[in-house]
């Protein structure tokens, strides 16, 4: 199992303890990212992709699609309300998918990956290795966590090669590189494999953001305190540029600082009420948003910041709220936006179902909201929204798709 899946059932048990109204158990369900990624040849414009759009429906290489972890695709999303279009059933944790050539990879339980096809939700093949976690695709192989590093080829599941690392807990591609989180250090491989880099970090690797010149890396420094550091390395040598302690009120906000998104040579993250920003290049740190409430995960485009609980929109530059519009969705996860719209999953009622909501991204209304196929709350954070086509993972139920 994914080193950072391990305490998953502990923390439904928790969020059961801890939630106090819609709001708490939306930071709850905030928990659950499934880290690892794809390839970015650029971060900059939320509309440049960091993969070879193929297919029908476009790619999704990565997990919060990019490098950047900006939570915003230039795909066009679901035209009209969403409707269940297959479910290909998946027993245990199912991971977040990434998408290649109308392809969707996918890992579940605790020792197989899966091929899905988007048109019919068929299975084509499946892959056991002995742990699962959330694969980066490529026009090159699928990348998994599982007997070290896996490469697999994308049309059979056969394994290319492998590595020998232990303990991989997150994976990035970026510029033809895969970047591989482990306990306490960062790997640099080429395409076939070959490590062209490491350096060690704080403590264990919970999250990786990318650009041209910089690594990013979030690490759980003490959790019975609830710090966490963000680090700043050099892209090509891996030495360390700045770094930064930040601490939260609750087990939940160490959790939200996992997304840290990158946007024109800044890091967002969040502390316990606010939203900061880091110059990538110095350190610098400024708050960007101040809350009344718990911070919450930062999806960023058009130069806004919004946020999920109570999906609240700044700009991004003077931190000034925008007008809000009237939804009450309670979504669990921050939203994905593309095609002028946000997508993101919400509660129904506490711990007995989730829906799929559709919110203009103009008026912040919800346009629709689409019941899921589940009888708990789904953990994963957020969506894969695509062209025509939007996944989400249901845990014990398998991979759903909406059209």
């Amino acid at each position: 199992m994914q080193p950072d899946e391990q305490t998953r059932r502990d923390w439904i048990g928790s969020c059961a303890v801890v939630t106090a109204g819609m709001a708490g158990l939306a930071g709850c369900m905030d928990g659950s990212d499934g880290e690892n990624g794809s390839d970015g040849s650029s971060t900059g414009d939320e509309t440049e992709a960091s993969g070879s759009e193929t297919g029908e429906f476009g790619a999704w290489p990565m997990v919060r699609y990019n490098a950047a972890n900006r939570l915003s695709t230039p795909h066009d999303g679901i035209d009209g309300e969403p409707e269940l279009a297959w479910l290909a059933e998946f027993e245990g944790w199912v991971h977040p998918p990434v998408v290649y050539d109308d392809v969707a990879f996918v890992g579940h339980g605790d020792d197989t990956y899966s091929a899905v096809d988007l048109h019919d939700g068929t299975v084509l093949w499946d892959h056991e290795t002995p742990t699962t976690g959330v694969p980066t695709v490529t026009e090159d192989a699928v990348y998994v966590p599982g007997d070290g590093v896996e490469a697999l080829d994308r049309e059979n599941g056969d394994v290319h090669w492998t590595t020998e690392h232990e303990s991989v807990r997150t994976l990035r591609s970026y510029d033809g590189e895969l970047y591989v989180g482990l306990e306490d250090e960062i790997a640099v491989l080429d395409p076939d494999g070959e490590e062209q880099l490491s350096f060690e970090t704080r403590s264990m690797v919970h999250g990786i953001a990318l650009d041209d010149d910089g690594i990013y890396v979030r690490s759980l420094v003490d959790r019975d305190e609830l710090r966490y550091a963000l680090v700043g390395y050099d892209r090509e040598t891996g030495e360390e540029r700045w770094e930064h302690e930040l601490e939260h009120e609750s087990v939940l906000g160490t959790k939200r600082a996992r997304t840290m998104p990158v946007h024109e040579g800044a890091v967002y993250t969040v502390a316990s009420e606010s939203v900061v920003r880091i110059d990538a290049t110095t350190g610098d740190l400024e708050e960007v948003v101040e809350f009344e409430h718990i911070s919450s995960r930062p999806t960023i485009h058009d130069g806004m910041v919004t946020t999920h609980i109570s999906m609240e929109r700044y700009d991004i530059e003077t931190g000034e709220q925008l007008d809000v519009g009237d939804n009450d969705t309670g979504l669990a996860s921050p939203p994905v936006h593309a095609g002028g719209s946000y997508y993101g999953l919400g509660v129904t009622v506490v711990l007995e179902g989730t829906d799929l909501f559709k919110i203009d991204a103009d008026s912040m209304t919800v346009d629709s909201r689409t019941e899921a196929p589940s009888e708990g709350f789904v953990m994963h954070t957020t969506p894969v929204v695509l062209d025509g086509l939007v996944l989400t993972s249901i845990d014990d139920h398998g991979l759903a798709a909406f059209e």
